[in-house]
């Protein structure tokens, strides 16, 4: 018999006549009237080649095919019961599960230190993969699984894609040490009189965040080298009079590695959203859940 040509839902009636034994119980049970379910026999009937059911008195019993038939309906049932049902809890101390994180140079600074410090904690067996941040591909890798995290500075519009604000930054400035004096602030003045070094944003729509504010005012920074990580831009402060803005939790781990100055940024208001993004389909798995909170908790505390 070809599976196309079988009505699946015959099974689930199959089973709730043999159990009950009775065409009437069974449709009750089945929240169906009687002649739907004397139709439902006789298409059960044409399907298997077989009576199934004969009628015993006030009840009926089953054929010799239906006893053989009875056994195999009852595990497809229950498996099908099983594979819909909840699915266990994640246990990231027995799971190798690999997880694909699109972190950017923020995130692999600032999330994925306490992120394997966490996990090293849970005696954690899961596996961490970081994968180059690709923004102009991110959609598609979200999309097909290859991707489970994104973790970016706005939200995907598309259908089909989550994102929670995990971070809201503040910007800060990152200038060399002249041995000397410490400078404490920036008016904003000063800061527009600076030569900076600033970031290219890889498939940012419009203005970035920071020319977006001054452009409002009427104002424009003199954008004297561009650079496509944050993590250029130390190296390059430390031997220059260049000024970057970064948000505030890189700009401090970079002035105490490479012995620079950071304050806050003369730019009021102004703070840079970081985003988590992933795919709906992954909703209900319960290792990308598991992730998926330990990456938000993570984030309220870095």
């Amino acid at each position: 018999m070809s599976l196309r040509a079988l009505d699946l839902n015959l099974l689930t009636l199959f089973d709730a006549i043999y159990k009950a034994r009775s065409l009437t119980r069974a449709a009750e049970n089945a929240a169906m009237s009687q002649p739907a379910m004397s139709r439902a026999l006789a298409r059960m009937r044409h399907q298997f080649k077989d009576p199934l059911f004969l009628r015993d008195g006030r009840s009926i019993s089953p054929t010799p095919r239906a006893d053989e038939l009875a056994l195999s309906i009852d595990r497809i049932l229950r498996d099908v019961g099983d594979t819909l049902a909840a699915r266990p809890a994640f246990d990231p101390a027995k799971s190798t599960r690999e997880f694909n994180l699109m972190l950017t140079d923020y995130g692999e600074m600032v999330l994925l230190p306490p992120l394997m410090e966490k996990l090293e904690a849970l005696n954690s067996t899961a596996r961490i993969h970081v994968i180059a941040q690709n923004h102009a591909e991110a959609r598609e890798l979200l999309h097909f699984g290859k991707v489970d995290f994104y973790l970016w500075a706005s939200p995907i519009p598309d259908k089909g894609f989550r994102s929670q604000l995990v971070i809201e930054e503040e910007l800060w400035c990152l200038v060399r040490s002249n041995g000397k004096e410490r400078r404490r602030r920036l008016t904003l003045d000063q800061y527009l009189r600076l030569p900076h070094i600033v970031l290219d944003w890889p498939g940012w729509q419009g203005p970035r965040p920071i020319e977006k504010y001054l452009q409002d005012r009427g104002l424009k920074r003199d954008e004297y080298l561009s650079v496509p990580t944050f993590f250029d831009m130390p190296l390059v402060v430390t031997r220059t009079a260049l000024v970057s803005t970064m948000p505030s939790r890189m700009a401090q781990g970079f002035a105490a590695t490479h012995a620079l100055q950071c304050f806050k940024a003369p730019l009021d208001g102004l703070e840079v959203p970081i985003h988590l993004l992933w795919h709906s389909r992954q909703d209900s798995d319960p290792a990308h859940r598991w992730m998926r909170e330990l990456l938000v908790d993570l984030c309220a505390n870095v």
